[in-house]
């Protein structure tokens, strides 16, 4: 009865990974050569390069945002010179 339990999930796994190897095999690299596959490449490099740029300063614009806010929340510490009190100027 065991051995029954146990060979059912083998063999469907062993069915699945046959047909993924299967689709993996079928799978070709295409290479181009010459000075179409040049410039796509160049476009492509500039295409990530400014949309990487963008991100950046998006976040960075988030970060600032955040930031402000969070320090809008915040009151500067009352700071203590020898016995005196005084409000700090933050």
């Amino acid at each position: 009865m065991s051995t029954r339990k146990l060979t059912a999930p083998v063999v469907t796994a062993l069915v699945v990974l046959g047909l993924y190897g299967q689709a993996a095999s079928a799978a070709e690299e295409v290479v181009a050569y010459g000075a179409a596959a040049a410039a796509l490449a160049k476009e492509s490099q500039e295409l990530f390069r400014t949309e990487r740029r963008n991100y950046f300063r998006s976040l960075d614009d988030e970060f600032k945002a955040t930031l402000a806010q969070d320090l809008e929340g915040i009151t500067a510490p009352r700071l203590r010179l020898a016995i005196h009190e005084l409000p700090s100027r933050g």
